[in-house]
């Protein structure tokens, strides 16, 4: 345990059930206070040797991003084992006394002016649900004050492509991409290609190094069907498996390719994961094979309906909650990418709030979803659309709340 640092408060007289506190002002170090001062000490616990600093798993999320704070007479003390936990702590306090950012920027601010200042006795442990951030930089202030600062960035984006440029690599290696009609086109990558494994294996690698904060290494198509028909690649495919849309489903042959780089990195990056979205023609489950424990699946919302988000009589493209339970029954490492306002609106009112707070509530807390991250940040800025991303994001960092509470809130 390490003494992070201290700010002082002036108490005032304290209920039974609350410390009451007033006139905030920071103090160099807990030597400099006087003893009309309460401090709020922060506390940097030790991480613990058998965790993993880039874990997924809810008890590593938790030592990574969650907090305690222990409020007595004396002292408030906020203890948490990184700079994100310290941060999701003081936002959690600021929002138990009132303060909201519903947008981003200063017309979302809602700071409430209070001669006093309260919170609970005793120790209140939490850590907001939502783990890991989709997006490194957009927006970084307004996830913070909404309690959700992540300490590492998750990628699964469509990567194939820029992880082995056609540009670079085409001309002088063409078998390592599409055969399309008996000709060679950059447009996916030849995955039963052992020269290709071993060249994304060394991507991977390459940009671990790079950045540092990446818990994945994305491994997502490119975003087209025009997937490699040579015969080795076919044969990686599900026999029997449908179509969708006329295209063959291809779920296992992106699974093993990332199985593959997976067990490639393992050595060098026991920590570290490879990502994917269950999208398109890749989104439903594998039939020959499950993921790897280093790989990290994103489930999006591609083949379900964008307007009934829970399971609804009448339509049959509302249960998405199924296909949820598919894929958890493969992996536990389940995230959501989800539509949300969805695009095709411009911008116009979208108000499916509600039943986004519904899916999220059912998906946290039955189906045991890491995170899940909403398309469109647009939604933030924009005055017809900015509630339907705030609400989502309160109930991923509480799913425990009634929906219709966080809306009338």
């Amino acid at each position: 345990m390490v003494g992070y640092g201290v700010l002082m408060l002036k108490p005032a007289v304290g209920g039974w059930n609350n410390v009451t506190l007033q006139a905030m002002h920071m103090a160099s170090s807990a030597s400099s206070a006087s003893s009309s001062l309460l401090p709020l000490r922060l506390e940097l616990q030790k991480f613990p040797a058998d965790a993993n600093p880039y874990g997924i798993t809810p008890r590593d999320i938790r030592l990574i991003q969650g907090f305690s704070i222990d409020a007595g007479d004396k002292a408030i003390v906020v203890r948490a084992h990184t700079e994100s936990g310290f941060r999701n702590a003081l936002y959690y306090m600021l929002d138990h006394w009132g303060c909201r950012w519903v947008m981003a920027g200063k017309i979302g601010e809602c700071i409430p002016t209070r001669a006093t200042l309260t919170f609970p006795r005793g120790v209140t442990k939490f850590s907001p649900r939502n783990h890991a951030s989709f997006d490194r930089k957009k927006n970084r202030a307004w996830g913070d004050r909404n309690i959700s600062n992540w300490h590492h960035w998750l990628s699964a984006q469509h990567y194939w492509l820029y992880a082995l440029p056609p540009k670079t690599y085409f001309k002088t290696h063409p078998q390592w991409y599409s055969l399309l009609a008996g000709e060679r086109k950059p447009q996916q990558l030849c995955t039963s290609n052992p020269q290709v494994i071993a060249a994304m294996i060394e991507a991977a690698k390459k940009f671990f190094h790079k950045h540092p904060t990446a818990i994945s290494f994305p491994m997502d198509p490119a975003d087209n069907g025009d997937y490699c028909q040579c015969d080795s690649c076919v044969a990686l495919d599900a026999p029997g498996h449908p179509t969708i849309g006329g295209m063959p489903i291809v779920t296992d042959r992106v699974l093993q390719f990332a199985n593959a780089v997976a067990k490639g990195i393992r050595k060098e990056f026991p920590n570290r994961y490879v990502a994917f979205y269950a999208y398109a023609t890749h989104i439903v489950p594998p039939i020959r094979v499950r993921p790897e424990k280093n790989v990290i699946i994103g489930l999006c919302r591609t083949k379900h309906c964008l307007l009934h988000l829970v399971p609804t009589q009448g339509c049959t493209t509302s249960n998405f909650a199924e296909l949820i339970k598919q894929w958890r029954a493969l992996t536990p490492n389940l995230y959501l990418y989800q539509y949300d306002p969805i695009s095709w609106t411009g911008g116009l009112p979208c108000p499916t709030y509600m039943g986004m707070m519904e899916s999220l509530k059912e998906s946290f807390n039955q189906e045991g979803i890491l995170g899940s991250y909403s398309d469109g940040g647009y939604a933030l800025t924009g005055g017809s659309t900015y509630l339907n991303r705030y609400l989502s994001q309160r109930m991923k960092i509480d799913p425990s709340q009634d929906p219709s509470q966080v809306l009338k809130e």
